[in-house]
């Protein structure tokens, strides 16, 4: 003969089904954090309890009971989470903004590598343009070693939609490869990190020394700043992350290298992840406005003095201010349920 459930069990089952009655009415996330752990624990002992009457063969309106009630709290626990839309608006408004300005010795660090690279070579180019030979790949040196008849016709000239988009895609593809050369580098011990951002500044430098010495400067800047704004930002995170990564692994503290590097790896990457959207935004610009011939050039600075500015406002925007720091403890309202 089967024995009944006790009246612990049946005080288990109906205090599970309050609860998922209380679910359904007014969410998931009403539930305070030892509820939540509560919802659990009554749904691994009616699973049990379930199993052990299909096994002994307990009466059909008890097995249909549990049946039911585990359904329902199965679904509620493992049921996928909707996208939370919000969080993903926050992370693009407020946490990345937080997160870099939290960060900014190292963006200013990377930034100063590659504006160190940039001064070095301009004025070695400008006072011997012969050096841009020397010290500037052979590849640079065809592009921008003599100076051009037209410069817009035969470097830059306007590309059709075709060519604009496979142009900005191969833009993208080099811009991210440079991007997470910089980051990666941070590996050995930021070595590689400051060549690659005192390269790339070294490369800006010396080509606009040359089109400062043909007379051709303001045409140049025209050509480089409306993408090169968000362009040189994107590689400055991702130098900057790098940065990140060798302070880890060069101040480690108490802690093992290993797991300073594991501690830092979040911030690090958080911090470059945004390089990818600005240089998806930056090969656009450079694929199809740079080599307008419709645009004027007061136009083209005008474009790049407007993405500066706004981007600006965006790290410094005023709703920022109050919010908490990263790495602070905020409140939260979503409940996460851990299975």
């Amino acid at each position: 003969m089967n024995k009944p459930p006790g009246q612990q069990a049946r005080h288990s089952w109906a205090e599970l089904e309050a609860l998922l009655e209380n679910i359904d009415s007014n969410g998931l996330a009403s539930l305070q954090a030892q509820q939540v752990h509560r919802l659990q624990e009554l749904y691994r002992s009616a699973s049990t309890e379930l199993l052990v009457s299909q096994s002994s063969g307990a009466d059909g309106s008890l097995l249909g009971y549990l049946e039911d009630l585990v359904a329902r709290a199965y679904t509620v626990i493992h049921a996928p989470r909707p996208i939370q839309w919000s969080k993903g608006l926050r992370y693009f408004t407020t946490d990345w903004p937080l997160a870099t300005r939290a960060e900014v010795r190292y963006l200013m660090l990377a930034a100063a590598c590659v504006f160190g690279g940039f001064l070095l070579a301009f004025a070695l180019c400008i006072t011997e343009p012969a050096a841009f030979e020397h010290v500037m790949p052979g590849s640079v040196v065809n592009s921008y070693g003599e100076r051009p008849e037209d410069y817009r016709a035969e470097r830059f000239g306007e590309l059709d939609d075709d060519q604009a988009a496979m142009f900005s895609s191969h833009l993208l593809t080099n811009n991210i490869k440079v991007t997470i050369s910089a980051f990666c580098y941070g590996l050995s011990l930021g070595v590689g990190t400051v060549a690659v951002l005192f390269f790339n500044g070294a490369m800006l430098g010396a080509i606009a020394a040359n089109f400062q010495d043909w007379g051709m400067s303001l045409g140049f800047w025209a050509l480089i700043l409306p993408h090169g704004v968000l362009e040189l930002f994107a590689i400055v995170l991702g130098g900057g992350g790098g940065l990140i990564l060798a302070d880890a692994l060069l101040r480690p503290g108490r802690m093992r290298r290993t797991d300073s590097l594991r501690k830092q790896a979040p911030k690090a990457l958080k911090l470059a992840a945004m390089s990818i959207p600005l240089l998806s935004l930056a090969a656009l610009i450079e694929a199809f406005v740079t080599p307008s011939s419709g645009l004027s050039e007061p136009f083209k600075l005008g474009i790049a003095a407007t993405t500066a500015f706004a981007l600006a406002l965006y790290l410094r925007a005023p709703w920022l201010n109050g919010s908490p720091s990263p790495g602070k403890p905020g409140r939260s309202k979503t409940t996460t349920i851990a299975t």
